[in-house]
């Protein structure tokens, strides 16, 4: 049973056309207000509703339903605390947490994109919330979720680089990653934490998006020397001999990170 947006009654599903009854309800109209050409009576809600508890209203946290992909109309829209419930369902279904677990963190499920920055800064923290709680603080699970972080921080701060903005953010948060992915390294190499290949070029691909970012920056930057762009092609120089070590079997391309990470 469905409400007709124009009679207001609620009627079965055999009253409407199926294009009809696949409207929503203020834009739904019964076979015979169709006929008759019954103008919509139902205004549509002032704000979309979250997808996964179909609510419109703020969550306990105060927050609305927010979106920050490529969909459209009233698609995509969500609360960040049931985005991150789904996410964590979706790491609790597999008996191994590995990097294909990570997708629902990191990308819209309906239209495929990685989130924008604003989304990804608000998954990152949920991820290391869920890393710690649930975890045991996992050093990979850490590792992508402050690589998210890091590249919501990059995305963002774009425009700056033209205009000489401070970007202590975008540093200290490439130290944390390349930090993480150092130790990681040092852990497996030592064979205290074992990954399997996937997951190793991943780490390494991580490392290299983060040296190629920071040397972007300093060749972008308002008013750089030689010797700036000099220490720019180091940056690329390592991220090239990085390239070349994982580009074996199964490794794992340098993600976009134009908008948004997304590892799919």
């Amino acid at each position: 049973m469905k409400i007709c947006g124009a009679c207001q009654r609620e009627l079965s599903k055999d009253c409407y056309s199926k294009k009809q009854w696949q409207h929503k309800q203020y834009a739904r109209r019964c076979r015979e207000c169709v006929a008759d050409d019954m103008p919509l009576t139902l205004k549509p809600p002032e704000r979309p509703d979250c997808w996964i508890c179909l609510s419109n209203e703020a969550d306990e946290r105060g927050e609305l339903p927010l979106r920050d992909c490529s969909c459209r109309g009233e698609a995509g829209y969500a609360h960040v605390s049931c985005l991150a419930q789904y996410a964590q369902s979706k790491c609790r279904a597999v008996p191994t947490v590995d990097i294909a677990s990570f997708v629902a963190w990191q990308r819209c499920p309906t239209c495929k994109q990685g989130f924008g920055c604003k989304l990804s800064m608000s998954m990152s923290s949920e991820l290391l919330s869920f890393a710690d709680r649930e975890l045991s603080g996992n050093k990979l699970v850490r590792l992508v979720a402050e690589f998210m972080k890091f590249i919501a921080i990059n995305n963002s701060g774009m425009a700056d680089i033209y205009h000489n903005q401070p970007r202590e953010d975008f540093t200290k948060q490439a130290r944390i990653v390349l930090k993480l992915t150092e130790d990681l390294e040092s852990k497996i190499e030592s064979g205290s934490v074992y990954v399997n290949g996937v997951e190793l070029s991943y780490i390494s691909n991580i490392k290299a998006v983060v040296l190629k970012l920071i040397g972007v920056r300093i060749v972008n930057d308002k008013g750089a020397s030689r010797e700036d762009v000099d220490t720019a092609m180091v940056y690329f120089d390592q991220v090239e001999e990085i390239v070349k070590r994982s580009s074996g079997v199964g490794a794992y391309h340098l993600p976009d990170t134009s908008n948004g990470f997304d590892i799919g």
